[in-house]
């Protein structure tokens, strides 16, 4: 992380993955993975009150149809402190999915909407409640969906 100013910070990370599959498989796929990773982020509190952040990257994992997926992706992540312990959080989300080639393989475009509050129990113990709203598009029809979710998140800072 790179201190642009006493309230910006830039981050990045890079990495490269080579991964080789057995050619005999029944999906199809017999494509070898070999790419990066990567993400540049950017940290701001403009107040007392205002942060967020922006992370821009790309991703490549192992895939439950394909033998990788790799998704193109925009996060924001705006917070607003409304007490001392006390935190209202949005997420805007944006990913470009692609499977390796294989039978069935899926490219996808998913939107995630998120709201939230943050509270924290002590220093080092916070609980986030949050509703999220994703919809997804697919080259498959059947994976297209509306689905609506409600996390419950305890976090603890080692």
């Amino acid at each position: 992380m790179y201190q642009l100013t006493q309230n910006t910070s830039v981050k990045a990370d890079l990495l490269w993955k080579r991964t080789f599959y057995d050619e005999n498989g029944t999906n199809g796929d017999v494509s070898d993975l070999n790419t990066w990773n990567g993400s540049v982020g950017l940290d701001q509190e403009l107040n007392e009150f205002f942060a967020h952040s922006l992370v821009i990257g790309r991703e490549s994992s192992f895939s439950g149809v394909a033998n990788t997926q790799t998704v193109n992706f925009a996060r924001y992540l705006p917070t607003y402190q409304l007490r001392e312990n006390l935190a209202l959080k949005g997420r805007l989300v944006y990913e470009d999915g692609k499977d390796s080639p294989a039978d069935n393989s899926e490219s996808y475009i998913r939107r995630i909407y998120g709201l939230g509050l943050g509270y924290n129990l002590s220093e080092k113990l916070s609980i986030d409640a949050s509703y999220d709203f994703i919809k997804n598009t697919s080259n498959v029809a059947s994976r297209n969906y509306e689905q609506n979710r409600v996390l419950l998140t305890v976090i603890y800072d080692f």
